[in-house]
């Protein structure tokens, strides 16, 4: 650090740290010994020059750091050897701490040098850092240390060879070890250099095995195979190994295994086998002798057991032999690993061997066997002498087998025609003749075991013996040859052959082997009869009769073709085939000539058979119920009985569907229990058909009877039944079912149907009860009898319905009113259904079966009654005409046409008649039924209405009203010119139509604007249809009195106002004034001009007088002393005459006549004056 003052003076300087003198630090500079914790901190300089005063610098703060390190060392060094690693840094190190790690993980190691014997495992990066007074540096840049392997050196095997041929092999290399011959290697061939060290060395030792190429042994003697071990190294097991096999031979049973012990580097292993045989002991034995390391040397040693033995010349090993001529061939065979050079033979008497002669001896054949060689030679025997004899043959070795026999001389004579019928016992014999007695007998059949015979005594001046065995024939398989056999003392055997023939038959059917078989008539079967013995001739038989006409289909004889030894015969079954069948055959040979006749001991009994079908049903059922069949048939064994159904001729489909001759399903059902079971889910219609079922025994087809469904039906009922007002109606209904039947009749809601009762009857047809119900109806009435009804039919708890509209035929609707004009012709119409329906509605047709509409007869009538009238007479005359029926929709309709119309006749009524015919085959049913009544009227104008008063200038409304038959149509005219034209005349206005019976109604209004001051003609035309109508209607016109002003009279005295009374009647209007007390009417007397009364007439417009007259008040009386008001004076009171009046009034009157006079003449001054001087103005426009 240095300081610097700004002056060009020097002084002295102190460093202070943290405000501490630090001791030394007086130069200008100031250097840091060392830059660990202890020195950082702020630093400040004092400088004190002798000419000025001190002054001390800023501060200067001083952190202490460490300078990030280095490693250095070698990068690559070997395996376990000693390395150095530096860590290397450039700051003061005199009290560094350092620190290593490799790969990240820290090594331990504090010191500056990290010194290490490293391995392979130690590759790696490693990095440093220093930490000098606590403050660390950062770690080092990674160094990267590779430790490389170690060679290997060659190994040195005794009695083996190394390679590769090479002093070192790198490290994961190898070196083969292989030893020389005769010498097995102990180890792993293979060493593997891993770091300079190569793995374990194997070693090479010397190891044998010796043994015998070949063993010999004895049939049933010894077979011992031993074998010798040798080697440095003992082994660690010495096994067997027998034909093969990896498994080692064990010791038990008859095979010991001793392994021995190794002493002396040897170890002897021996297998002895006890009762050796050929077939389980002959063959390869392998010895193996395995070492510590696994490896193992073998031997193989072959094994030979040898084998002698005397067989007959079927092959059969034999011990004994019968002679019973003196000479005998035998052959002794020879089983071992090699044909012997020759064979011997000897006889024997106890321990002396002497040659026998013999014919033969060379080999007859020799083949290789399995596991041997096989010889066989023959010899040929004369003077045999009773005793053992010996064959040996001869191998050159001491392995050579031998093998002995017994020989017994004696003969045997037996009955050969032994004959015994089936079932019967038979006691067979044969005789020994034989120097000394046998010591038993046996007699075989066949293959099976031999039995034990009995042994009678020895005749020993004959020498000859007995034996004998008791038979039961009970089945054919006892008869044949059997073998008489004595055993003699030696136990030798003589034997000789004794036949039985077994005379019987066995009868069997194609159908069973015996018992009683059942068939079907008309089917075959066939009886088989076989004889074991053979037959000359076989005879058939039925019970104890022989049977004639037999049917033979096939016989078969023996190889001979002389003895019958089966024969079958075919019968056809019929009603008369049941019985026993039995055969006879004769047999008799041409050593045994006596015939002997056999029957079979039982018989076949043939049942026939008559398969019995029936078909059953359920109980009776309503319509659309399901019905179940059951078809029975007779089981009979030996058939698979196969069930169809039929519905008339035809076939059911598998499917159970049964259709009508359309194609169409008619109904549908499914099969059940192997089809022995047929328901039909829904019988939705009464079969055309019978059922029935057939059941196919193979080709035989067996059938049911018929069978129908019971049904509860209604089989009659009516579609529909139509009836008029008033008719008697008779409603059949049948039910068919098992029993009678209740027969009702309800409406369709189960409600009561009106009617006069049901009558039933029951009958039996066809096996069913049909029940006929006839329901009456004595009056028919449309309002409780029409609608729909139900028919039911009940069985108990059962029912059954149908239903059926009961239409009301009678009239249609029909105007009741019937129109026409004065002088017209009026047209009265009868309206009647005219078709029979099948809906109470009217909405479907009955049709018959040609497909035409079903209708009934009706004739029509009128009547009509005069107006005012009660009676009714026959609309018949000459103004009276009828037309065609005509026919519309299904309704009829007759026209009356009444001529020359009055008015008198408005008001006359008419009626109408329609006679229907009954037919009850249509269910139909008449009478004559009359129309309600018409009523003639007459299209009219019926009113002309003014509303408003005709006064001159008002406007007034005129109506016309028009009542027809149709809708009518309305015009006015004034005279004879359309209002329309007129043009104080308004537009029409129409009012809407009404109609009711009636007829039709229409009003037309017009509009006067402004009435003339003339009369009016106003004419209404109307016209419906083709008729035309018209009405005047005058209207008189009349003056608006109550528009009129009127004057009373101003003039003369005082004049008070008199009671006035104004009134209007009926147009007309009366103007009087009456005066009161104390006043008199002015002027008096009667004037043309003044008058108390006025009166306006409405024709004349104007009134009679001018001027209403005034009331005079003459006065009244003074008033009292008392100061009361007094009364009126009378005219008489106040002095005024008539005349007085009249003087006083009449000067009045000339006084004011003068002025009026002046002002009149002034007036007209003005008017004169006034109109000259504009016609001096207006002089040029006057024309």
């Amino acid at each position: 650090r240095s300081a610097s003052d700004s002056g060009g003076y020097y002084g002295t300087y102190e460093w202070r740290k943290d405000g501490t003198t630090v001791i030394g630090a007086t130069g200008q500079t100031y250097d840091v010994p060392n830059t660990d914790n202890t020195y950082a901190g702020s630093y400040t300089c004092l400088v004190t020059v002798s000419t000025v005063a001190s002054s001390e610098s800023t501060g200067l703060t001083l952190s202490a750091t460490v300078a990030k390190p280095t490693v250095t060392g070698s990068a690559t060094v070997e395996s376990a050897s000693t390395a150095t690693l530096s860590c290397v840094t450039t700051s003061h190190i005199d009290a560094a701490v350092y620190s290593w790690a490799k790969d990240g993980n820290d090594l331990g190691n504090a010191n500056q040098d990290y010194v290490h014997t490293f391995a392979l495992t130690d590759s790696g990066s490693y990095t440093c850092k220093a930490d000098i007074g606590g403050i660390q540096s950062e770690d080092s840049d990674a160094f990267t240390l590779t430790v490389q392997a170690r060679d290997c050196n060659k190994p040195t095997i005794d009695s083996g060879t190394v390679t590769p041929d090479t002093d070192t092999v790198a490290h994961e290399a190898t070196y083969t070890v292989a030893c020389v011959e005769t010498y097995t290697l102990v180890g792993t061939s293979t060493m593997t250099c891993t770091d300079g060290t190569l793995s374990t060395a194997p070693a090479c030792h010397l190891l044998t095995l010796t043994c015998e190429d070949a063993v010999y042994a004895l049939d049933g003697g010894d077979l011992v195979i031993s074998c010798q071990y040798s080697g440095t190294v003992a082994p660690t097991s010495i096994e067997w190994f027998y034909d093969g096999s990896t498994t080692a031979l064990a010791a038990g049973g008859s095979i010991a295994v001793d392994a021995g012990s190794f002493a002396s580097d040897a170890q002897t292993s021996t297998v002895t086998i006890t009762a050796a045989t050929i077939e389980s002991h002959s063959g390869e034995y392998e010895c193996k002798a395995t070492i510590a390391d696994a490896d193992a040397i073998t031997h193989t040693v072959n094994g030979h057991v040898r084998k002698a033995m005397i067989v007959d010349s079927s092959g059969n090993d034999v011990s004994q032999v019968s002679v019973t001529t003196g000479d005998m061939t035998v052959s002794c065979k020879v089983e071992a690993d090699e044909n012997p050079s020759f064979v011997n033979w000897f006889f024997v008497d106890g321990d002396t061997e002497t040659a026998a002669t013999v014919t033969g001896g060379t080999p007859d054949t020799s083949t290789t066997g399995t596991k041997t060689k096989v010889y066989t030679v023959s010899a040929a025997f004369s003077s045999v002498q009773e005793g053992t004899y010996k064959c040996s043959p001869n191998f050159g070795d001491t392995h050579s087998p031998a093998a002995t026999f017994t020989t017994t001389v004696g003969t045997i004579t037996g009955q050969t025609c032994n004959f015994a019928k089936l079932g019967d016992s038979v006691t067979l014999t044969c005789t020994l003749h034989a120097s000394a007695a046998a010591k038993s007998v046996t007699f075989q059949h066949g293959e099976n075991a031999a039995a034990d015979g009995t042994l009678g005594s020895f005749d020993d001046t004959n020498k000859q013996q007995d034996g004998t065995i008791v038979k039961t024939a009970d089945d054919l398989s006892k008869g044949g040859d059997y073998v008489c056999e004595f055993t003699m003392a030696t136990d030798a055997t003589i034997s000789t052959t004794v036949s039985l023939g077994v005379r019987g038959a066995t009868i069997e059917s194609s159908d069973a082997s015996s018992g009683t078989i059942s068939k079907i008539v008309a089917d075959t079967t066939s009886l088989t009869c076989k004889v074991d013995s053979g037959s000359r001739s076989i005879k058939w038989y039925k019970g104890t009769t022989e049977m004639s006409d037999v049917q033979i289909t096939d016989t078969t004889y023996d190889s001979t073709g002389d003895l019958i030894t089966q024969q079958i015969v075919s019968i056809t079954v019929e009603n008369t085939s049941d019985g026993e069948y039995f055969c006879k055959g004769d047999y008799y040979t041409d050593e045994c000539t006596t015939p002997h006749e056999f029957k079979s001991p039982t018989g076949v009994q043939i049942s026939h058979i008559q398969p019995e079908v029936t078909i059953s049903g359920g109980d009776a059922i309503a319509l659309n119920s399901a019905y179940t069949f059951s078809c029975s048939f007779t089981s009979v064994t030996g058939y698979t009985p196969s069930v169809k159904w039929y519905y008339g001729q035809g076939i059911i489909a598998t499917v159970g569907k049964i259709y009508d001759d359309t194609g169409d399903v008619k109904y549908s059902g499914e099969f059940s229990d192997n089809n022995s079971k047929y328901t039909i889910t829904s019988v939705s219609s009464i079969p055309t058909a019978n059922f029935k079922c057939y059941v196919s025994y193979g080709d035989f087809l067996f059938k049911s009877s018929d069978a129908a469904i019971p049904l509860m039906y209604i089989s009659t009922a009516p579609k529909a039944v139509n009836a008029v007002e008033g008719a008697e109606v008779k409603v059949t209904c049948v039910g068919v079912g098992t029993s009678v039947a209740t027969i009702t009749f309800t409406k369709e809601d189960n409600s009561a149907y009106p009617n006069d009762g049901v009558d039933t009857t029951d009958a039996v047809v066809d096996g069913v009860t049909e029940t006929t119900g006839v329901m009456t109806i004595n009056s028919f009435s449309s309002s409780t009898n029409s609608g729909s009804v139900k028919c039911t039919s009940t069985w108990g708890q059962s029912s059954t319905s149908k239903s059926f509209d009961v239409v009301n035929l009678g009239f249609a609707q029909m105007s009741t009113n019937i129109w026409t004009v004065v002088g017209g012709a009026a047209m009265v119409v009868c309206k009647a259904r005219g078709e029979l329906y099948k809906k109470s509605d009217y909405s479907e047709v009955l049709m018959a079966s040609d497909g035409s509409t079903m209708k009934p007869t009706v004739v029509f009538s009128f009547e009509y009654q005069a107006t005012g009238g009660d009676t009714w007479e026959a609309a018949t005359g000459a103004r009276y005409s009828l037309g065609s029926v005509g026919s519309q929709g299904g309704i009829l309709e007759q026209v009356l046409t009444v001529s020359d119309i009055a008015a008198a006749e408005v008001g006359q009524k008419f009626r109408c008649m329609a006679e229907y015919t009954s037919d009850p085959t249509k269910q139909f049913f008449g009478a004559t039924i009359t129309s309600t009544e018409m009523e003639m009227k007459l299209s009219q104008i019926t009113d002309m209405t003014v509303s408003g008063d005709t006064y001159i200038g008002r406007t007034v409304t005129l109506s016309c009203a028009v009542t027809g038959n149709t809708e009518p149509t309305i015009n006015f005219f004034d005279d004879t010119q359309p209002l329309a034209d007129s043009a104080f005349f308004e537009d029409v206005v129409y009012a809407d139509v009404a109609s009711d019976s009636a007829g039709y109604h229409r009003t037309a209004t017009v509009k006067i604007k402004g009435m003339p001051s003339s009369a009016l003609k106003i004419v209404c035309e109307a016209q419906l249809g083709t008729v035309f109508l018209s009405k005047p209607e005058f209207m008189t016109i009349y003056h608006d009195c109550s528009a009129l002003e009127y004057k009373q009279y101003k003039g003369g005295p005082a004049v008070v106002t008199g009671e006035i009374s104004d009134q209007m009647d009926n147009g007309n209007r009366v103007v009087t004034v009456t005066c009161p007390a104390s006043s008199i009417a002015w002027p008096f007397g009667t004037s043309s001009v003044y008058g108390l009364e006025l009166t306006c007439d409405k024709t004349v417009g104007t009134f009679g007088r001018k001027k209403l007259k005034a009331c005079y008040s003459y006065g009244k009386r003074k008033r009292s002393a008392d100061n009361q008001t007094s009364d009126e004076m009378s005219q008489e009171e106040a002095g005024i005459t008539d005349e007085g009046i009249k003087n006083t009034f009449s000067k009045f009157h000339i006084y004011t006549s003068i002025v009026a006079s002046l002002v009149l003449v002034g007036v007209v001054y003005l008017v004169v004056h006034n109109r000259r001087r504009r016609s001096a103005t207006t002089e040029s426009r006057i024309p």
